[in-house]
């Protein structure tokens, strides 16, 4: 028993990465965060990886050997889809092996995802202000239904006498140029719930021409 005891202990695979934690630091949400993880076995027997999955919103896929020997390595690549994602987050990768030691080995994506624009479809059923920084030709020529018409280079002297509490849902509708000082502008304002639709006008009416969009007269 003794010397099964020690068999097991000092020869025996070992699963093993150089970095078990990846930040990718601040990307805007939708970006795509990809990485290749390198496993090696720093064991004296075959490592049998059984088994890889991952949290919700991740996916990972081993793209080397199942089995390595004693001082082989192997990847895992891993990709994180930011959509729908805000602020500081954590994703983790499960990999179940023979490791006698750390049957279950975890790995993490971690960082700030910025949620700067507001998809068309995240509008529906939600109450928010709309507030169209186009020309004024653009505008009433054609605009969404309930949106109200600010000049873009007037829009923070025309904010400040507006009184909107702090909690409601603002969305800018541009064309050309993003305006992301103007998101910045109105967060530190308190409004953290500000947002910009993403691709513009011309990405709402491909999707609702038929719908909520209003032609002015």
């Amino acid at each position: 028993m003794l010397i099964l005891l020690v068999h097991l202990l000092f020869i025996s695979p070992r699963i093993s990465c150089s970095e078990n934690l990846y930040d990718f630091g601040k990307v805007e949400e939708g970006t795509v965060v990809t990485h290749t993880f390198f496993i090696k076995n720093t064991g004296d027997e075959i490592l049998k990886i059984l088994k890889v999955w991952t949290s919700c919103g991740c996916t990972a896929a081993n793209t080397g050997e199942m089995e390595l020997s004693p001082g082989d390595s192997t990847t895992i690549k891993v990709r994180f889809d930011t959509k729908g994602y805000r602020g500081k987050t954590t994703k983790a990768i499960f990999i179940k092996s023979n490791d006698p030691e750390t049957s279950i080995f975890v790995l993490k994506l971690a960082g700030t995802v910025n949620k700067h624009f507001l998809d068309p479809s995240e509008l529906m059923g939600r109450y928010c202000i709309i507030f169209d920084l186009r020309s004024r030709e653009q505008f009433e020529k054609m605009h969404i239904l309930g949106s109200e018409w600010i000049p873009r280079d007037k829009f923070k002297q025309r904010f400040e006498k507006l009184f909107i509490p702090k909690d409601v849902t603002i969305v800018l509708v541009y064309s050309g140029e993003k305006p992301m000082e103007l998101i910045r502008y109105l967060r530190d304002k308190g409004y953290k719930n500000s947002f910009i639709l993403r691709d513009g006008f011309h990405g709402w009416f491909k999707r609702y021409r038929y719908t909520l969009v209003e032609k002015s007269e």
